[in-house]
């Protein structure tokens, strides 16, 4: 197992989600569910699984060309109450990288003695984060000597910080104090991110979820298209050099981007039974003055097993 493998698997754990900072108001967690808003439940101990599948997808339609890469992290979690907050673990437990296309492969590593801890107030605040030392260390170690360098100026421990912040905002802090009747909607105004401007949010449906009655709630986004169309720009403006040395330029004709949430969550818990992020973006290109077109596809799935 090559150690260059090893990092691109650990990028999966500061990849695969829309961390856009925000400004929104203060939201009480504690109201309940049955009041009709969603609500944190400090008392709601939990232990369950969470397998988080990230996949990348780059294609051209019409051709057979296509490149994969699928990064799967295992964790252990349990939420419990401490002095009043909630403690919310994660232990790292495995990750697995494949990659399938133009470059087939398959690399795996076990994370030993790792664990993130949260501390969130009933009001959903996220007060601290302990164990980004250790997950530091593991990434460095995964790494190996020829890539220790590198791993340490990118799993920094602010860095990882920054990664748990988004999550928790996309999960938790979107939700909170909004009502839970199926058909309602807002709207969460995002900073930071030049390709989004605003998370549009939609309690789609009552759905079972073991013992309990989840909310499915659906999210689309604002998409800024004068920063789209420059980061397709960016990408995909060149020239291609063939072996005889012939020229050939590429352009973008036109560009678009989407990106699409479902969440299947408690109300009066926000325990969550599953979840999907995706994003998707494509480019109308002229290459040599024929036309081709690019898709370049990132999910982001977890699956929940409760104990």
């Amino acid at each position: 197992m090559k150690s260059t493998s090893f990092v691109a698997l650990a990028i999966g754990l500061c990849l695969g989600g829309c961390a856009a900072s925000k400004k929104v108001p203060a939201t009480d967690g504690q109201a309940s569910a049955q009041e009709g808003v969603f609500a944190l439940d400090p008392e709601a101990k939990a232990s369950f699984e969470r397998v988080t599948t990230f996949r990348s997808e780059i294609s051209v339609p019409g051709t057979d060309f296509k490149q994969a890469e699928e990064r799967i992290i295992t964790v252990a979690a349990k939420a419990s109450q401490e002095n009043g907050n909630i403690r919310l673990e994660h232990q790292y437990k495995n990750l697995t990288l494949r990659l399938s296309g133009v470059v087939n492969g398959e690399v795996s590593g076990e994370i030993d003695g790792v664990t993130l801890v949260g501390i969130i107030s009933p009001k959903g605040e996220l007060l601290q984060v302990e164990g980004l030392d250790t997950l530091q260390a593991a990434l460095t170690e995964l790494a190996g000597p020829e890539q220790a360098e590198l791993a340490k100026q990118m799993f920094t421990a602010e860095n990882l910080k920054l990664y748990f912040l988004g999550r928790y905002d996309t999960m938790v802090s979107d939700l909170l104090g909004h009502p839970t009747t199926p058909g309602s909607s807002w709207q969460v105004e995002l900073g930071g991110d030049p390709l989004v401007t605003r998370r549009n949010l939609k309690v789609e449906r009552e759905e079972p979820c073991g013992a309990a009655s989840c909310r499915r709630v659906t999210a689309d986004y604002g998409i800024n298209a004068d920063a789209v169309s420059a980061m397709a720009h960016a990408l995909f403006s060149a020239v291609a050099v063939s072996d005889t040395g012939e020229v050939t330029p590429i352009d973008v004709v036109s560009s678009e981007f989407r990106i699409q949430d479902s969440v299947l969550v408690e109300p009066d818990t926000l325990h969550y039974h599953d979840a999907s992020f995706v994003e998707e973006g494509r480019a109308k290109l002229s290459v040599g003055g024929q036309p081709q077109d690019i898709v370049i596809r990132r999910s982001r799935t977890m699956a929940y097993n409760y104990k």
